[in-house]
């Protein structure tokens, strides 16, 4: 593990502790505001993916795990997103 693994690491780590809040709050109150766009929700998610597997071919491994799990907090924001707005449209 060398310091650009661990820099990484921490500022993913950082990004997925700040996303937490905004999952709870979706869940409990049932509902997404559109603060969200579909664009900012489904590019971050991609690009994150992108993100850590990218980290994985350069051989991070803590940057892999810790950006996976940012990525798996950002697909649940867009799983909700894609519920609420169905639950909506109907």
């Amino acid at each position: 593990m060398n310091i650009q693994d661990i820099i990484i690491a921490i500022i993913a780590i950082l990004f997925s502790y700040s996303l937490i809040p905004t999952i709870i709050k979706i869940i409990k109150n049932s509902y997404l505001s559109n603060t969200l766009s579909w664009q900012t929700v489904i590019i971050t998610t991609i690009g994150l993916f992108i993100m850590a597997f990218s980290m994985l071919n350069l051989g991070l491994l803590f940057s892999f795990i810790t950006n996976l799990i940012t990525a798996i907090c950002w697909l649940i924001v867009l799983i909700l997103k894609i519920k609420y707005w169905y639950s909506n449209e109907r």
